[in-house]
């Protein structure tokens, strides 16, 4: 087993001297090699039986060559519309329809924890780049939180994510104003 990401290119299946894979995976998800996703427990596991397994993500399905990038398999083609319903992935985390599969979404983090000083400098080197939301972090850390309502005032950025804690992903969360105001306003969460 090659300890390598799996082929997704006729140059991937040069480098391994390979003519023709043996399944070629065609999944509605981006390409993530972890062992919590399905396609990388199918395509890895396949790949360890000895089998030589390409993987064709988030193909353009009204482009026919977008699924033939790989040729055609020795033994068969495995599809998996993936692990998002095709519906939701019209949408952004912040509920916005994407304009195409290249719309994707820019996150300026910030620490609460950080003077706030410092954060207009920080997002003003950033200002050229257009519609982002901010994640604040680190709210276990400080009990002014006052920073966050001020940047969202000053750089109109949308609030959609805190963390609070080391253990992430776990410890981020979706902004929920309700909470975030009365945190604000000096109350408990």
């Amino acid at each position: 087993m090659v300890k390598d990401f799996l082929p997704i290119s006729r140059e991937d299946m040069k480098k391994r001297g390979w003519q023709q894979c043996d399944f070629v995976y065609i999944c509605g998800d981006a390409y993530v090699d972890h062992s919590s996703f399905g396609m990388a427990i199918i395509t890895r596991l396949l790949e360890s039986r000895g089998y030589k397994v390409g993987i064709i993500a988030q193909p353009d399905w009204k482009k026919k060559e977008s699924i033939t990038i790989l040729g055609e398999p020795r033994l068969g083609f495995l599809v998996s519309a993936g692990n998002m319903d095709s519906m939701v992935n019209h949408y952004t985390v912040n509920k916005k329809r994407r304009k195409n599969e290249f719309d994707f979404e820019i996150y300026l983090t910030l620490s609460v924890t950080t003077k706030y000083k410092d954060l207009v400098n920080i997002a003003d080197k950033y200002k050229h780049i257009k519609d982002w939301a901010i994640i604040f972090t680190k709210l276990d850390e400080t009990c002014s939180l006052g920073n966050m309502l001020n940047m969202k005032l000053y750089t109109g950025g949308q609030l959609s994510y805190t963390t609070s804690g080391q253990n992430v992903p776990n410890d981020i969360e979706v902004i929920n104003e309700q909470r975030l105001a009365k945190l604000l306003l000096g109350g408990k969460s």
